[in-house]
């Protein structure tokens, strides 16, 4: 990995390359990383970043297009995280009634696209780009590949599309009880909503604060009471709106 620095004072003095393991970073007393290529190695992981489309070539065949990624040239975490392109590829046979994984190897540092019987790679050295299922001659090909480019938004993303506001279960709280005559309390807990954690100091309406109740109106809405402090216990939903 290189970089260039202007040198010189209003940016004079001419540019030069120079490679990141030469550029030192802020550090405390005499620690192992001190370097740029240091901090990229450690910060960042191997993965497809973008191309390398699978699609069907008849017969039995995918090709795998062109892409661009980062990966390691050892399985250690702290190897060399190297930037790279890898080529088009045609013509990769899967057999009938198998299924086999497209994966990107660093392959001594010429990478290439191979297919692998079983979910083996490292994720540093070897990553896939998706699997395909031959299921008597029909291929089903899952273009999922290990994607690491825009890692905090994907993460964000998936988050609240599968999980949207989530309690931290780990903390424990906002646990619904009965307190006074039939007075609602709610212990005090923690949410996380894209990224965002919000605490809710706990409540219990014996004491203060309040409470809205929903019941159905009957003709497909909710009627809403608000400021409510007990709940009924003569009363229930029946969906009549009375």
């Amino acid at each position: 990995m290189d970089i260039r620095i202007q040198r010189g004072a209003g940016g004079g003095g001419g540019t030069g390359p120079f490679a990141a393991s030469a550029v030192t970073i802020d550090k405390l007393g005499t620690p192992t990383y001190t370097h740029l290529q240091d901090m990229h190695d450690l910060a960042r992981a191997a993965g497809h970043v973008d191309g390398g489309a699978i699609t069907d070539a008849g017969a039995g065949n995918v090709n795998v297009a062109a892409g661009q990624g980062l990966i390691r040239a050892t399985s250690a975490d702290t190897g060399t995280l190297f930037t790279f392109d890898w080529p088009a590829t045609s013509g990769l046979a899967i057999p009938s009634n198998t299924i086999r994984y497209v994966v990107v190897e660093y392959n001594a540092g010429s990478p290439q696209v191979v297919l692998y019987t079983s979910e083996t790679y490292d994720y540093r050295t070897a990553f896939p780009l998706g699997f395909v299922i031959n299921e008597a001659g029909t291929l089903y090909i899952n273009d999922t590949p290990h994607s690491i480019g825009r890692a905090v938004g994907r993460l964000s993303r998936r988050n609240y599309e599968v999980d949207g506001r989530t309690r931290a279960h780990a903390l424990g709280g906002l646990i619904i009880s009965e307190t006074g005559t039939r007075n609602v309390a709610v212990s005090a807990g923690v949410t996380w909503l894209r990224g965002i954690r919000d605490s809710f100091p706990g409540i219990d309406t014996s004491v203060a604060g309040t409470f809205e109740r929903y019941y159905r109106n009957g003709v497909g809405g909710w009627t809403i009471e608000t400021a409510q402090t007990q709940t009924p216990n003569d009363n229930f939903d029946d969906g009549s709106g009375t």
